[in-house]
């Protein structure tokens, strides 16, 4: 069984590949079917992939489709969020949830949580919130 420094560090690979990806996608507009035809993995897991890319591109996402797309069960995750799996699963059906808990969810799956302020006729605004 791999031990919780291995995991940590699959998980902050995962991490940054996923954050190089994730800025493809945003920079490129073509990206998510380059991205498509670039993986090489089997033919279940590239189904998987495009539906995952499908949800991120049409909808905002869920907690659930970031664990997703970390590539994580509910049960690693909850693990490196230091919490237990049915936390994680009822953080997923939640409408609303703490910042904190929010943030320590999103850092689970190698993410880092950013709040964006939009007003009407004026750029959109980084909030930042301290830990």
């Amino acid at each position: 069984m791999p031990t919780a420094k291995k995991k940590n560090h699959r998980a902050r690979t995962r991490a940054k590949r996923k954050h190089s990806l994730r800025e493809e996608l945003n920079n490129e507009p073509d990206a998510p079917e380059r991205l498509r035809t670039q993986l090489d993995v089997g033919v279940q897991a590239k189904a998987r992939a495009d539906r995952v890319l499908d949800e991120i591109m049409d909808r905002p996402a869920t907690l659930k489709m970031l664990r997703q797309f970390a590539e994580m069960t509910q049960a690693e995750l909850a693990a490196a969020a230091g919490v237990a799996q049915p936390e994680v699963s009822a953080m997923e059906q939640r409408s609303d949830a703490l910042l904190s808990t929010l943030r320590r969810f999103v850092e689970a799956t190698g993410g880092e949580l950013v709040l964006v302020v939009r007003y009407p006729d004026t750029a959109p605004a980084v909030l930042v919130v301290d830990n």
